[in-house]
């Protein structure tokens, strides 16, 4: 009989082989096959569970554990319950399992025999070629395996068979912030936005408001997929964050590095794209964040993941989120298109300052807006744009939308338009075609709010506010 266990790889788990064999010498364990410090500690571990739980350690014999494939470096949580279990079966202690001829074990050991669940259980549902159910602990909610669950290394001789489990997740959102109001453009701003999910820069001089837009933002936004969650909620698990109960919010301070925003390392480890996978990432001071740092964005934010190599090793992690920024425009926090500032600092300066946005980062947003302009009377409630999200995200499901609005391709947008209106109402773009596409995306999103099925050139012209004539404003800064 085979026995197999699972090491850590990237965000899942995949499978390795436990060999084990007795030779004279010490009663220890020997583990071979580049175990991590931790899978060498596990040795006490396993001859206190043995005793506790009735068993006896094989007598002046040393045990060799083989971890195979001998050439890769292993961490795992769950591999103690795979040897202890191995070491059983090898000495006759118990009965080997009938007629299995590969017998996967995941479970941590305590030192009286009590056998837990690991942390990182659900990276077993990202698994692949998994014929035979898996013994392990007491199995958390919306495993998409088979087990065989024992709470007692004792109980591995008749272990109890549990079903994939197919409990309905509950999410427990953020409250809105009933005190706080936006005026019209404001309101108008996070509403579109948050309706196709459209990653948004917030521009403006300090105070104005744009981290409590931000912040009120994540609390109106849809409940995720179910499949999404998961995979969310497996990244914050694997990461020690914690957990989650709805999408992530991740805001990393403006000093962090590439390297931790992106990940990487040996052993390569997920940066905090991936932990604010499925929610959102905000980025509070954009400009302060190190150019390395907003330009390793770049790939991920395009492609909802990321792949890291290092070392002749490959990793790819999730990292499908949504994008807000916000940042002043000077050093003093002052200057707005068009508006002559009293800024103390030289034009130079600003300009220098400004000139940290590189153009392709930049780029990756799909809406700008600018903050100066919320300084109106605020009359709308959070309830207001709560009700009027929901109203259009509905209409677009009952259109059979398969993604938001800032995900979907542009081709299928044209397709569903007015030829006419593709021909004689886009205006120019230049060279950035995702200009174009931004516009699309976000007029899709101003006719969901409508709660028409077809784009019309007044919503081409209402998503322009923020997809094209800010972004021309913010070239022509200091013009």
């Amino acid at each position: 009989m085979q026995v197999f266990s699972f090491i850590k790889n990237g965000y899942q788990l995949v499978p390795i082989e436990v060999e084990v064999s007795f030779v004279p010498g010490l009663p220890k364990i020997q583990f071979l096959g580049l175990p991590d410090t931790a899978i060498k500690e596990s040795e006490l571990r396993i001859k206190s569970a043995l005793k506790f739980q009735g068993f006896e350690f094989p007598s002046s014999q040393q045990v060799l554990v083989n971890l195979k494939p001998s050439y890769l470096k292993k961490s795992s949580r769950g591999l103690d319950l795979a040897v202890a279990a191995a070491i059983l079966w090898k000495s006759g202690q118990i009965d080997e399992p009938l007629a299995v001829d590969k017998t996967f074990v995941y479970g941590q050991l305590g030192l009286e025999g009590s056998v837990q669940v690991p942390s990182d259980i659900r990276g077993l549902n990202y698994v692949e070629d998994i014929d035979e159910p898996v013994f392990t602990g007491v199995p958390k909610e919306s495993l998409e395996v088979a087990l065989n669950v024992v709470t007692q290394l004792r109980d591995i001789r008749a272990p109890e068979f549990i079903e994939p489990l197919k409990t309905k997740i509950e999410f427990s959102p953020p409250k809105l912030k009933e005190d706080v109001m936006f005026n019209k453009e404001a309101a108008r701003a996070m509403t579109l936005t948050a309706i196709g999910e459209h990653p948004i820069l917030l521009a403006g001089p300090a105070g104005s408001g744009k981290t409590t837009f931000a912040e009120c933002l994540y609390a109106v936004l849809e409940n995720p997929n179910e499949k999404t969650f998961l995979q969310s909620l497996h990244m914050h698990e694997l990461m020690g964050s914690g957990k989650l109960h709805w999408r992530p919010y991740v805001a990393p301070h403006h000093t962090i590095t590439a390297l931790a925003m992106v990940g990487g390392g040996d052993p390569i480890f997920p940066g905090e794209i991936s932990r604010a996978h499925g929610g959102v990432l905000m980025l509070d001071e954009f400009l302060e964040f190190k150019s390395a740092a907003k330009e390793a964005l770049r790939e991920p934010f395009e492609k909802g993941a990321i792949t890291i190599h290092r070392k002749g090793k490959k990793e790819s992690f999730p990292a499908d989120f949504y994008l807000v920024g916000t940042t002043n425009l000077c050093p003093c926090g002052d200057l707005v298109p068009g508006k002559v500032s009293s800024c103390r600092f030289s034009l130079t300066r600003c300009r220098s300052y400004v000139e940290k946005l590189s153009g392709p980062v930049l780029d990756r947003f799909q809406m700008l807006t600018y903050s100066h302009k919320w300084g109106g009377e605020a009359k709308v409630s959070m309830e207001q744009i709560y009700d009027d999200i929901r109203k259009a995200q509905n209409f677009a499901r009952i259109r059979g939308q398969g993604a938001v609005n800032a995900k979907l391709a542009q081709s299928q947008i044209e397709k569903e338009m007015d030829p006419m209106i593709l021909t004689n109402f886009l205006p120019e773009f230049g060279s950035s075609r995702r200009r174009k596409a931004s516009l699309l995306k976000v007029a899709r999103s101003v006719a969901d709010l409508d709660e028409s099925l077809e784009i019309r050139p007044k919503h081409l012209e209402a998503a322009a506010e923020y997809t094209l004539y800010p972004f021309e404003r913010m070239k022509r800064i200091f013009s």
